[in-house]
């Protein structure tokens, strides 16, 4: 009977101690992927496009947090993974189905000596993925990219999104965290791209446009 009593409260420390880790506030290891270009295929084009690094710039370097305002618990997701390259790639996606041939450059500060050579720069300024206490993540991206055509940039502007999604749990997965931070950057390129794209085809080249007047950053991120 003294052992069967000793096991069994064992067995209970052993499980009071995974609920409370379970509860603790942690940090999650995020895998960012782009698998799901949002632009229409096109047949190729003679245009080539070089796409920088974006600068990360953004004060806050986790991927998202989940909030347990009830007991006060902050839950992180972070990446080892460098988001400036990240949205990169995911442009470069984009305008491979739009039929450009396009490379990415390593470079944040990328110029092109050439004339005719399009380079699209830019800085991440903002991200975020943010499930506060209930369902839902409410996911938010901020860009500037900026056009050049040679050493003269041609086009800036700001491009935002949001996202809301609904899990079916009161703390997300890393998974889902992932999901929504690809669904943000979806509703980005969603403008950007047609934008860009505009710009590319007018030439936006020094002897054709001058520099486009940088869009006011949306007010939540000022």
């Amino acid at each position: 009977m003294g052992a069967y009593t000793g096991l069994r409260s064992l067995v209970i420390m052993a499980l009071s101690c995974l609920a409370l880790s379970a509860c603790a506030p942690g940090s999650y290891s995020t895998d960012l992927r782009y698998r799901n270009p949002v632009s229409q295929q096109a047949v190729p084009n003679a245009i080539t496009v070089r796409v920088a690094r974006f600068d990360d710039r953004r004060m806050d370097k986790r991927v998202g947090v989940a909030l347990n305002l009830f007991d006060g618990i902050v839950t992180d997701y972070v990446t080892t993974a460098d988001m400036g390259l990240w949205v990169a790639e995911a442009l470069a996606r984009e305008l491979r189905r739009r039929g450009y041939s396009v490379e990415c450059v390593d470079d944040p500060y990328y110029r092109s000596q050439s004339a005719s050579a399009f380079v699209i720069r830019g800085e991440l300024l903002a991200f975020r993925c943010v499930q506060p206490t209930s369902l839902a993540v409410t996911s938010s991206v901020v860009l500037r990219v900026r056009l050049a055509r040679g050493p003269e940039e041609t086009y800036r502007r700001f491009f935002h999104g949001n996202r809301e999604d609904v899990l079916n749990n009161w703390l997300g997965t890393p998974e889902q965290f992932s999901d929504c931070a690809e669904k943000a950057l979806q509703d980005v390129m969603r403008r950007l791209v047609p934008a860009l794209e505009r710009e590319i085809f007018a030439g936006a080249g020094p002897s054709s446009a001058g520099v486009v007047s940088e869009a006011r950053l949306p007010l939540a991120f000022q």
